[in-house]
């Protein structure tokens, strides 16, 4: 028997002979599983050096794991922030021992990839395109050599010098 609600229980049990015999009463008490729902939940992307929190959703007073990529982390708060790929689920224990674990939240890192759409050894007066190749993200600055080129906010850019790229996406 596995009782699934608090009470009073009791065994009567018939023999083949239809004899009946009853054992003592007993007490149990069924505690409730902690309520976990970590958030933000499915499969959320954010961009390289950003930080998510993910929250477990569950009461103050029970105790945490997380786990990334099922690998024990060492935060047990009832929150925490992460900065890296992975499949993140947390256990929530109650204060009398019952434990839940969420839901995986998947957290996918972009970082922005470049490609030239032309040659990348180009003549003096001639340019070559360079185009932000990052699903699901729109460029919003493109640096050469650290430094902001003016009005380059779309997801290609026109190289004309030699120099170092990058995008802010």
């Amino acid at each position: 028997i596995k009782p699934t609600a608090s009470g009073k229980y009791k065994c009567i049990v018939t023999n083949s002979d239809g004899c009946t015999a009853t054992t003592n009463e007993i007490s149990v008490i069924v505690n409730k599983l902690p309520t976990v729902n970590i958030q933000p939940s499915g499969i959320t992307e954010i961009c390289n050096k950003d930080t998510i929190i993910l929250t477990s959703g569950s009461a103050s007073s029970n105790t945490y794991n997380w786990y990334r990529n099922g690998i024990p982390m060492p935060q047990t708060t009832t929150s925490i922030g992460v900065f890296s790929n992975g499949n993140y689920k947390v256990v929530a224990t109650s204060p009398q021992g019952c434990s839940a674990t969420s839901a995986a939240s998947k957290i996918n890192i972009y970082r922005s990839t470049i490609e030239a759409t032309g040659p990348v050894v180009i003549c003096a007066g001639d340019s070559t395109t360079l185009q932000n190749l990052t699903p699901n993200t729109v460029a919003r600055q493109w640096p050469f050599n650290n430094i902001s080129i003016p009005g380059a906010t779309s997801t290609q850019v026109a190289a004309k010098q030699s120099g170092l790229y990058r995008v802010k996406s």
